[in-house]
């Protein structure tokens, strides 16, 4: 047996271990998505706050809004981070 059979043998047996691969998700079906580490998944009950009820963070809203803006021109945009 070769080295290329070997490998060939391991990767087929790796393959065979792995967890199914995920259908693709359709971005545009659902206002948000979660990502678990693996797959993404729609958020079911989804309810986004007014914008008037993010306060004390103005210069950060404003950098978030205008990425956004970019990004639903076709611009480029940032990935942008938000916890609280």
């Amino acid at each position: 047996m070769t080295d290329t059979d070997t490998l060939r043998r391991i990767a087929e047996a790796l393959e065979r271990l792995a967890p199914p691969h995920s259908a693709p998700a359709d971005l545009i079906a659902h206002p948000a998505y979660h990502w678990d580490g693996r797959s993404l998944a729609a958020v079911a009950r989804f309810a986004p706050l007014p914008e008037s009820l993010i306060v004390g963070v103005d210069r950060q809203k404003a950098a978030v809004l205008e990425n956004s803006r970019r990004l639903a021109q076709g611009h480029a945009a940032h990935d942008v981070l938000l916890w609280g």
